[in-house]
Order: C-alpha cells, then structure tokens, then sequence
C-alpha cells in the first residue's frame, strides 16, 4: 500500500505535521504554566520543542537521506530569517503604515542569533579551510607532440572526498563536530538561566516572578521578561487555557499523557514521512536533484515551524512586531543549538552501531553557509533601525525567493 500510495502518504503525513506540532507545542507551554518559574518553561522549549521535526529528521536519517536533511535544516533557517519577518512585516504593514520595536531588545536577539549561527557552521568553515579536494575530469585524452605526456579534459570539476575514507574528517572534523554538539546546548542553557536570573530583578526587585502579576498586567514590555509568559498563555487554544472543569485548564498530568500521545503519533507520522520520500525519490535524494531540493527546501522545512509563522503573524498584526521578531530568532537559535547536536549525537549512536557510508554531519555546503549567513546579515540590517514598514517585508521576501531559486539551479555535481 505505501508503494502505491506513497505520494498521497507523503502529502497527508506531512499535513498532519502541523497539527502534532501545533499539539505538542501547546501541551509543552501548558505544562511549563504550572512551573513556579519561567526557566522551567524555557527548559521544556528547548528539550521537548522541536520534538516532532526532531523525529522526522531522525527517520529520513535512517533511510540515509542525510543531504535532504541538511537541506530541510537550511531551508528552514533561511524560511525563520527571512520569510517570517517579510510575511510579518507585509500583513502588519496592511494594518499600521509603520511599526516600531524596542531596539535594545531586538539588538540582543541579534547577538544570540549571530553567535547560535557562528557555533552550529563552526565545522563547516572548519572542515571547508583544511580539507583536500579531488578533481574529476571528463573526455580526457593525451595531447600528441608532447614529451611530458599532457593530457586535455572537455571538462572538470572538483569535489570533496567521501567522509568515511577521509582522513581529516575522521581524526579532526568528526571530534570538533561532537564538541560543539556538546557547548551550543550548554552554552544555549546558560543563557537562558541567566535571562531569567536577569528578568527575577528586573521586574520588581524579588527574587521571584510572579507569573500572575504578569497575566494579569498584560503587560508586553519586552524588557520586562513577562511577555514570554504572557503570550505563551494568550496563544492557547480554549480548552487549554481556561479549561473544562474551571479556570486552571488541565492538569499537569493529563498534559504529560497527551503529550506523550501526541509524540507516539508523531513517531508513526514521521516514519511514514520518511518512508515515503524514500520511494519517491529513491535515486534522487543521495544526488540532489532540483525536485528533491525543492520538497526539503520549502513544504518539509516550513511544516515543522507552521506554528512560528502564525504566531508571528498574528502578533505582527497586533503591532505586537517585537514579539514577532523574537519568535523567529528564538526559532532559528533552538534549531542551531539544541536541534543540530541532538543529531549530532544520534548520528554518532547509529554510526556505532552500525557503521554508516555517510553518516549525518554538522558539514555543509559552501552555498548553505553563505545563504545562511547572508539571511542572518539581512534580517539583522532590515532590524538596525528599530521600524519596519511593508517594503522591508517585501525587500525579505525577495532575498528568500532567490535563495530558493539559487538552490534549484545548483548543480548535482557540486554539492559537497
């Protein structure tokens, strides 16, 4: 049945995505409302938030579709950077001729997102400065009339060697790699300990914050560190938020059990996914064709991250435009420092125990680090100011458009 089926398998897996991604992330923010604490919400973000994307990439994984995964991680951050922003900025724009932020605020998410970005590429600038390139040539033949025996080519191209037989992969690029995997979660925790150390005597002198205060406030002062909890608690659905049996919502354990629910779908979900994409493009995928790069590109990494988009929106439309932006940085730093070494890790227990040809790295092409940090560069411009209207918005949409297009004309032969 997945065989003959396996197109239309594709298209409502990745369609009931967005609802387990929707579930789970509400179940998660309900769960982190009955902490005493905003850390313990920020915890639960950043280790049970990208979740179900983290089940997916982890079945393609194994069906060893690791450059489609790669792909699908870029597409995303280049989608979170610039695609999030350029919709924000647009459909706010229909509403408020111009919208302003706090500048300070946004100056720091911009040190976060360009450090998150410095860390999760580290390994490839490292590995694209040391490595040895092997160049392939074709219609060879000798030059008569020469005593050196030249030879001439119709044409060549250079390309990097194969992981498993590279030396500086295996003694040096594969251990740097583990290592950052190992200090941008940690360093990822860090910071938020101490964002919420700084926001417990910023807000009103305690030790402690009052989350109470805060809902009841509605305060949406982003220095004041309640804003997180104030929108997290506005963007539940209903029956959530106020609940069937009073005003606390669900209780804390029939949050967990649905979220487990909900993660043993996604489980189910991800693998018929994966299956799926392995027998559509059975040749295609190892290759990089442009049809496959555009699937990993556009609907497999903007499924996952549905939910960023209409929060951000939504907010955006409220000419709420720092908590828009803040989402779509938070977004792009929890998949450089949480989701990237998580697969980092289960890469390597799966290469332990069995013994990979092409096992996922944090290595990616040149192509994907400068469209990456060009977004990264873009985003933070557009944000210098401290307004944005909906010209700059469609200024985003234009770059992300090209960057697209950019991927869909990138020759098989040179992703390396």
């Amino acid at each position: 049945m997945l065989r003959d089926h396996k197109l239309l398998l594709f298209m409502i897996g990745l369609v009931s995505i967005v609802p387990l991604c929707f579930t789970s992330g509400t179940l998660i923010t309900r769960i982190a409302l009955h902490g005493n604490s905003s850390i313990w919400g920020m915890m639960l973000s950043c280790t049970l938030g990208r979740s179900v994307e983290l089940l997916l990439y982890v079945h393609l994984m194994t069906h060893e579709l690791n450059n489609f995964v790669r792909d699908a991680i870029v597409g995303a951050l280049i989608a979170l950077m610039l695609l999030l922003p350029a919709l924000t900025f647009g459909i706010g724009g229909l509403r408020f001729r111009e919208q302003k932020f706090n500048l300070p605020h946004a100056g720091l998410s911009s040190v976060m997102l360009i450090v998150s970005i410095i860390g999760g590429f580290t390994p490839t600038l490292f590995h694209g400065a040391y490595a040895n390139l092997e160049m392939f040539c074709k219609g060879c033949e000798y030059i008569p009339e020469t005593t050196d025996l030249s030879i001439g080519c119709n044409s060549c191209h250079y390309k990097a060697k194969h992981l498993a037989s590279e030396p500086l992969y295996q003694d040096y690029t594969k251990y740097l790699s583990i290592v950052c995997a190992v200090l941008l979660p940690a360093s990822y925790i860090t910071g938020l300990i101490l964002l919420n150390h700084v926001n417990q005597h910023t807000t009103t002198g305690s030790p402690k914050l009052s989350s109470k205060s805060a809902l009841d406030t509605g305060s949406t002062d982003p220095s004041t560190g309640t804003d997180h909890v104030v929108n997290l608690h506005e963007g539940l659905p209903p029956l959530l938020r106020t609940g069937v049996h009073g005003k606390e919502g669900w209780p804390l354990w029939a949050c967990a059990v649905a979220l487990f629910v909900c993660l043993g779908l996604a489980y189910g979900v991800t693998d018929v996914v994966a299956n799926s994409l392995a027998l559509i493009f059975p040749d295609d995928v190892s290759s990089g064709q442009t049809g496959v790069r555009l699937v990993a590109l556009v609907p497999v990494a903007l499924a996952p991250n549905l939910l960023h988009f209409v929060n951000a929106i939504s907010f955006g439309f409220q000419n709420r435009i720092s908590v828009s932006i803040e989402i779509a940085s938070q977004a792009v730093i929890q998949i450089t420092l949480t989701l990237m070494p998580a697969l980092i890790f289960l890469s390597t227990f799966m290469d332990a125990i069995k013994n990979q040809d092409e096992p996922f790295t944090m290595i990616f092409s040149t192509f994907h680090l400068f469209s990456v940090v060009f977004s990264m560069i873009v985003l933070n411009y557009v944000s210098l100011s401290g307004k944005v209207n909906y010209f700059e918005g469609a200024a985003l949409a234009v770059v992300y458009l090209v960057w697209v297009a950019g991927f869909l004309f990138m020759p098989a032969s040179l992703l390396s």
